[in-house]
């Protein structure tokens, strides 16, 4: 029997329910109420602790006597928001602590202890990862929290049950481009409990307050934006805090942020104001900035202008150049007659532009970027004869390119080669998972051409990839292949693909890629010239459906052998886009693929787990002889049956081991004929050994045997939430045998702007761990030139890393939060627990491992 009855508000705490509701931005009043018959005292000392989530401590305290009326302990709004920390390729909530005791003033002896914590929600939102599917909430909406009995400091977060706090609080992004720019954006967060909050605004640096405001914040308003002007600061650091008012009392319990102001160098380039890089300007050299492209043409032009392939478009800050969708057109070319190193930007319209700085650079895509900043491109050499290339581009008819400014900055040569030295090699290297096919998009500034492999490997090089994972395939190889087992993409003609899909056109960009040219031999035959590895990454789980796409995506192979499709626990028919790795046959279609491009020449190997496990499930065949051979029905077991379910999943899981198995006997011959070695890498879930064995993959097998010379690790959450992210279980395994842990930062860490903190956290979290290597999941897509693909380095360099996050005010204007705070997980993931989407180790269901 508890010895005091705890009563917050209106709620007595149940101790059978190990809970507590809170409403975040409403009054809270705690009441403690003794038991004296239980605690056999006349009085006691009530004490109270309360850790906010940044850890400040508060404490309160009290005597309670029997022939008195109890007092209450005033919490306040409780509106601090929660924080996130990430380590080891975990994510944690650190939120709100109670502690409550009943002390014996005349021994100090503790009668009475409860712990409480802020946990998460019972109930799951609906949020899923940077969705575009209206079906899912994109935005945790705020709403009433819970704390439960225990003494945890934190908790690894779930997405799917987190909340937002009532307030939101940042600066705007104009701050990044100039930090004299300073906007205050405040406001209350959908779902907030409150339809009106009285709060003070202000900014404070070494006690000295240097701004104030008093506001009002309604339910329902969008952000409301208080201008500052901090030209005249001193240099710092300066916390901007937003505290919420009830009954004319401050609490100093809402959000904050830093805003970091620094001393400026006019000598500093800076090529992004997402990232920490610089040049340096020479200043015997004078800018040359390019906004009438029309005068641009008629002094430095090389060709004559074509209205039907380029348009001249008059705006307030000049006249922008337009392709007028053609890529038959000729490139516009204008010789300069600069001389010297020059750091390239630009800013692009519409779709993007193509442009080539100088006739030895590459051709490059430009991006229209999220934020308003102009384009880095490059730094090279000109001379005097140096032409700069602008290239059009078709994209199925719609309007294309925009140039809207061309701007050559003079920079010193130590400067460009100490950069490019700085990002092309960190400390601890980066491997870009290069699913290339997607750097071709019909959304973007795609050009067609045999010159894009090159483009694709210096652009990834450039931002320290020393090693790029090539795609060759998925249902379908994208190289040429002379197997009669594969079928090259599309695996239909596009004529009849698009026949049956219109989306088709989509796949055009990329169809023409494969085709036209022969990607593999391109990047092998240029790896030397690059200083670059290329090894081929081959899904081992990815066949699509036979109907899907216009059967563009789905081979020839699988649609022949129904018979060797994946089944799920007590399924009526087989799956329509998965093998079964119990049948040989299925196993030798892969491995043959492997084979090949070993041929072919690549460095290495990469078996992709992630596209998609399970490896294995309950096909019929394969139950069968497992009950034939054990007497057991795998159909009746599960988890909760111990050693006889592990018994099944090892033996289950041994039929994907033979395949590396026998990879690993072919790659012996293969060897010693090619006289060098051929790594194999495996790219799974960090999902936990259980977990992993339970999907068909028995890492500790496979390490016991030598069968893999490197894991690669991808944050993919396929489980609702079961098991554990964590890498150092791994790390701990492999040491002994020196096989590297690579771990993973998903494509969807660049997906908006809130996306780049949380995925640098990420990043930070596992170099802090140990990592032997951190890979990127579509690093493809950052050979585009955009402002945040200069973060990319900062994932494979910790010191620069928290150098960065020192002093910039990335963090102030867009703080991790509920929402955000799981963006850098594999964008496949997912943590809702329906039974068609996550996989459970329990049960019978169709979702049952």
């Amino acid at each position: 029997m508890y010895p005091a009855e705890i009563k917050l508000n209106d709620q007595i705490y149940d101790p059978a329910s190990s809970e507590l509701i809170f409403f975040p931005g409403k009054p809270h009043t705690l009441q403690i109420t003794p038991k004296w018959e239980v605690l056999n005292q006349k009085s006691v000392i009530a004490i109270l602790k309360k850790v906010l989530p940044n850890g400040r401590i508060e404490r309160l305290q009290s005597q309670l006597c029997s022939n008195l009326p109890v007092d209450a302990f005033e919490l306040g709004p409780l509106t601090a928001p929660p924080i996130y920390e990430y380590e080891g390729g975990l994510v944690y909530r650190r939120g709100y602590q109670l502690e409550i005791q009943l002390i014996n003033q005349v021994d100090n002896k503790i009668l009475f202890r409860l712990s409480l914590f802020q946990g998460l929600l019972k109930e799951p939102t609906g949020w899923r990862q940077g969705s575009p599917d209206r079906k899912f909430r994109n935005e945790i909406p705020a709403e009433s929290e819970y704390f439960d009995e225990g003494d945890s400091e934190r908790l690894e977060y779930n997405p799917m049950y987190g909340v937002e706090p009532p307030i939101a609080l940042r600066i705007s992004d104009e701050v990044l481009t100039d930090q004299n720019k300073l906007k205050i954006l405040c406001k209350l967060n959908e779902g907030t409990l409150v339809e009106k909050l009285s709060a003070q605004l202000h900014i404070i640096s070494c006690d000295q307050k240097f701004y104030s405001q008093n506001l009002e914040l309604y339910n329902g308003q969008d952000w409301e934006s208080y201008e500052v002007n901090p030209e005249n600061w001193p240099v710092g650091d300066y916390s901007v805090e937003l505290y919420p008012i009830l009954s004319k009392t401050v609490w100093e319990e809402g959000p904050s942020v830093t805003y970091r102001r620094r001393k400026i160098n006019q000598a500093d380039v800076p090529i992004s104001p997402l990232s920490p890089w610089k040049l340096i300007r020479d200043n015997n050299r004078q800018d040359l900035s390019i906004t009438d492209f029309r005068q641009a043409l008629q002094t430095w032009g090389d060709t004559e202008v074509d209205d039907s392939d380029w348009q001249f478009q008059t705006t307030t800050d000049g006249v922008s150049l337009i392709s007028a969708n053609t890529e038959k057109a000729n490139p516009l070319a204008l010789t300069l007659r600069l001389q010297g190193y020059y750091a390239v930007f630009a800013r692009a319209l519409n779709m993007g532009c193509l442009i080539q700085t100088t006739d030895s650079e590459y051709v490059r895509a430009v991006r229209k970027p999220e934020i308003a900043t102009e384009t880095f491109i490059a730094a090279c050499y000109f001379a005097t004869t140096s032409t700069t290339k602008i290239f059009p581009f078709d994209n199925l008819g719609e309007t294309s390119s925009g140039l809207a400014c061309l701007q050559f900055v003079p920079v010193t040569e130590e400067s460009v080669k100490a950069f490019y030295n700085s990002t092309s090699r960190p400390p601890t290297p980066l491997y870009g998972v290069n699913d290339w096919c997607d750097y071709f998009d019909d959304t973007e500034a795609t050009r067609l051409a045999q010159d894009q492999f090159d483009t694709l490997i210096a652009g990834q090089k450039e931002l320290g990839m020393q090693t790029l994972d090539w795609s060759i395939g998925r249902s379908w190889v994208e190289y040429h292949s002379d197997l009669e087992t594969t079928s090259q993409f599309p695996c239909v003609p596009y004529a009849e693909a698009l026949d049956k899909y219109p989306g088709a056109t989509a796949y055009y960009p990329r169809i023409t890629m494969i085709n036209q040219f022969r990607p593999l031999d391109s990047v092998c035959n240029n790896r030397d010239r690059f200083d670059v590895e290329i090894w081929a990454w081959l899904a081992m789980q990815r066949h699509y459906g036979e109907n899907s796409y216009g059967g563009m995506l789905t081979s020839d192979f699988f649609k022949a052998h129904p018979e060797w499709r994946r089944w799920r626990k007590n399924g009526q028919q087989a799956e329509g886009s998965k093998v079964c790795y119990f049948f040989p046959e299925v196993r030798q279609e892969r491995l043959d693929i492997l084979l090949e491009v070993v041929r072919k020449g690549v460095d290495g190997l990469l078996i992709g787990c992630c596209r998609q496990v399970p490896m294995l499930l309950y096909h019929p065949e394969m139950v069968k002889t497992y009950q034939q051979q054990t007497g057991i029905n795998p159909l009746e077991i599960d988890a909760s049956t111990g050693e006889t379910y592990n018994d099944w999943i090892t033996w289950r899981a041994n039929f994907f081991t033979q395949l590396l198995r026998d990879l690993s006997s072919e790659l012996v011959t293969m060897e010693k004929e090619l006289g060098k070695k051929i790594p194999v890498a495996v790219r799974i879930p960090s999902a936990g050994f259980f977990y992993n064995l339970a999907q068909g993959l028995d890492v500790k097998q496979w390490v016991s045997e030598n069968l893999v010379d490197m894991l690669h690790l991808v944050p993919l959450e396929d489980r609702g939430g079961r098991g554990s992210q964590d890498i150092r279980p791994y790390q701990e395994l492999c040491k002994s045998n020196d096989i590297p842990i690579i771990g993973g930062i998903g494509s969807r860490w660049e997906f908006n702007c809130e996306s780049y903190l949380p995925s640098l956290r990420r990043a930070q979290g596992l170099l802090e761990c140990g990592v032997d290597g951190i890979e990127v999941y579509e690093s493809e897509i950052q050979a585009l030139c955009t402002p945040q693909r200069w973060l990319l380095p900062l994932f494979g360099n910790l010191k620069c890393l928290k150098d960065f996050l020192k002093n910039s005010n990335l963090e102030a204007c867009y703080p991790v939060r509920a929402s955000t705070a799981a963006f850098g997980h594999d964008n496949h993931s997912a943590w809702d627990t329906s039974t068609w989407r996550n996989w459970n180790v329990y049960g019978n269901e169709s979702n049952s491992l």
